[in-house]
């Protein structure tokens, strides 16, 4: 195996591991999501008796910084696995 292929497998086996976190990521905050928002039962004896008629939702700029971290912890437990895995096959022989 040349050099340069060996580079290409392990370049496309951290983007299936990326692609395939980002997805496991995704579907654990939505469904975390769902779950708190069936769980919510609001408390209206602390409105004062007054309640405004619209919506209000939270900021969302932690989220994206939150998504940055998980997605360079991703890529640190990657490549952390990769050399462990290489280090211990290569005592096994």
């Amino acid at each position: 195996m040349r050099k340069w292929e060996k580079g290409v497998r392990i370049i496309k086996k951290y983007f299936v591991f990326l692609i395939s976190f980002a997805l496991l990521f995704t579907a654990a905050q939505i469904g975390i999501g769902l779950l708190l928002t069936l769980s919510y039962a609001p408390d209206f004896s602390s409105a004062g008796g007054s309640l405004d008629s619209q919506t209000a939702f939270g900021q969302t700029s932690l989220n994206e910084t939150f998504a940055v971290i998980m997605f360079a912890a991703a890529t640190l437990a990657y490549f952390l696995t990769e050399k462990l895995f290489k280090a211990s096959s290569i005592s096994e022989k």
